[in-house]
């Protein structure tokens, strides 16, 4: 049996003929997923950097007796912090040549990145599932993974709909407003660990939130906004544009990292008010689409998303490693 191992820049053909035939696959389930004419050059370009990488691996398996590969996986290592499991393994992509399905292939490139995972000494691993693609939430499922976060998505279009009844201003964030978005940001972790441990933040989180406050101050591709009261600041949102993925999402895209309202100020507005200010950034970097990712298991985040008009999308699914 030939053995799994490492890609190298020999396997990059066959890898993006691997991912074409996966991404057909998914368009075909799911019209949102359909690859862009250009996708094939930055897959190409995103694939030859990460076999470079120390915190990715490309795992191929060779046909046996002739040229070309039977299957590949993408195993990446992902920062987690300033949550307490500060690192995380993630299946960026899994797929096996259509002549070579159902024949345990797939279990054993899970297998071999699972591992690489393990001798990464990472405790837990991460993938997105397609809610269109039923054979790979039962794979992913009986391997372990589980429920975790709602990836939900909406188009940039049409106009929100609805009032607000508590004055504010929604405005970029200033270095002056570090110490309220902190404040805001450890109160929406607390409501999200008490709902899920994993989600519970670490012993280092004000440092580490406080120095990445400053980077999205400076970032063009992000857009860090406050709502502004008489009472200070009463909520916080970010939004970023990102511009490369090999997973479930079109290759550029707006996405909402934080939206949090002070627990005393929620139900007048202001999260559809902060929202809509980061939908209209959105619309100046031309940009489709918007993306989150909501708890499974916190039923008023998913209410609000799905409110706004973002529809369940993907799911993001979590496996202990240990």
């Amino acid at each position: 049996m030939t053995a799994i191992r490492e890609a190298t820049g020999r396997d990059l053909s066959e890898i993006l003929r691997l991912h074409v035939e996966a991404s057909a696959l998914q368009a075909g389930l799911d019209p949102g997923l359909s690859p862009s004419s250009r996708d094939e050059h930055r897959i190409s370009q995103v694939f030859r950097s990460m076999m470079r990488g120390s915190d990715f691996s490309v795992l191929v398996r060779e046909k046996e007796g002739v040229s070309g590969l039977a299957g590949f996986t993408l195993g990446t290592i992902v920062d987690n912090k300033p949550l307490a499991v500060s690192r995380f393994g993630y299946v960026g992509c899994l797929s096996v040549d259509g002549k070579h399905r159902k024949q345990g292939l797939g279990d054993a490139l899970w297998s071999a990145v699972r591992g690489w995972f393990t001798r990464k000494g990472l405790t837990g691993a991460q993938t997105d599932v397609s809610l269109h693609n039923r054979a790979a939430q039962q794979f992913w499922r009986d391997r372990g993974f589980e429920d975790f976060l709602v990836h939900l998505r909406r188009d940039l279009e049409p106009e929100l709909q609805g009032t607000a009844t508590a004055a504010c201003q929604i405005r970029r964030a200033a270095p002056a407003d570090v110490d309220s978005i902190l404040e805001l940001w450890k109160e929406m972790m607390d409501i999200h660990a008490a709902i899920d441990e994993r989600l519970a933040v670490g012993p280092r989180w004000s440092q580490e939130v406080a120095g990445s406050i400053e980077e999205w101050l400076r970032s063009r591709d992000d857009r860090l906004s406050v709502a502004d009261s008489d009472l200070g600041v009463i909520g916080f949102a970010l939004g970023s544009v990102v511009d490369t993925t090999l997973g479930l999402k079109p290759s550029r895209y707006g996405h909402v990292a934080h939206l949090s309202v002070r627990a005393d100020m929620r139900r007048r507005g202001v999260g559809r008010r902060l929202f809509g200010e980061l939908r209209d950034w959105f619309l100046t970097r031309e940009l489709a689409s918007v993306h989150l990712y909501a708890s499974h298991f916190n039923p008023a985040s998913l209410g609000f998303w799905r409110g706004l008009g973002f529809e369940d999308y993907a799911e993001r699914r979590w496996c202990n490693l240990v």
